[in-house]
């Protein structure tokens, strides 16, 4: 399944224009034996996970230092977000609020992760990259079964055995895959196009702005933001276009 899914010959994809990159971090304090690990992949129109970037800094280390140099590495693919998980929420956070990618906490556990992973990786719509330390740790996970029928999926249970690599990608392909999701589902809003030279008026806007030549995209009056006022959203019908009067319950 692991090598099917690998694309041999391929360590690491460099960014590129116009695509959307997501991030997971695997965390560690840097004095134990875990490492801090990174992973960035990708969307494909068709659903598949394509992973671009796997990094490890192995113990001895910084928190600090591995930040920001994870940090300078997510700015090169444009990642704004990073997801986490709750050891690097509870410890790390804080260290991430110095560096322009806000942090973000996954609400599902490693375990969840692997599992909501699996399906996936079985269709083979994830793109993994040639890396062995990767491929050891997904062969080697071991799949329990405990009180309630509860499925959990850990490293196996040995002193050499990790899982960090391993943790961090399939982070990566769930949030990613689920943040890509609810991203096709959101309203593409296009504002009407203006063929006059008279005021122009923006629905959920008290504001004009004034006259000039004709524009496909006019921006909102500046007193009124889209990112904090809401109101706009009355003006908006569910497939995308523009009424002159609010939406009321009845409207759909």
């Amino acid at each position: 399944m692991v090598e099917a899914c690998t694309d041999w010959d391929v360590h690491e994809r460099a960014p590129q224009p116009d695509v959307k990159y997501y991030a997971y971090v695997d965390a560690a304090s840097g004095t134990g034996k875990d490492s801090y690990t990174l992973a960035i992949v990708h969307i494909e129109p068709d659903g598949t996970a394509v992973i671009d970037v796997v990094r490890e800094r192995k113990p001895r280390f910084i928190p600090a230092q591995v930040i920001a140099e994870y940090s300078d590495l997510l700015a090169s693919y444009r990642v704004t977000e990073v997801w986490g998980d709750n050891y690097a929420a509870g410890f790390h956070a804080s260290e991430w609020r110095n560096h322009p990618a806000t942090f973000l906490p996954c609400k599902d556990s490693t375990s969840d992760n692997y599992l909501g992973a699996l399906p996936a990786l079985l269709a083979r719509r994830v793109r993994l990259l040639d890396n062995t330390t990767l491929r050891n740790q997904l062969t080697s996970l071991e799949r329990t079964v405990g009180a309630g029928d509860k499925e959990t999926v850990t490293h196996p249970k040995h002193a050499n055995a990790h899982d960090d690599v391993a943790a961090a990608v399939c982070g990566a392909i769930v949030t990613a895959s689920r943040a890509a999701r609810l991203a096709a589902l959101e309203p593409k809003i296009v504002m009407p196009f203006v063929a006059s030279g008279g005021p122009r008026y923006f629905p959920g806007s008290s504001e004009f702005t004034g006259a000039g030549v004709p524009i496909s995209s006019p921006a909102p009056a500046a007193s009124y933001d889209y990112n904090r006022n809401e109101d706009w959203k009355a003006y908006v019908n569910s497939d995308g276009s523009i009424r002159s009067t609010p939406r009321t319950r009845w409207d759909f």
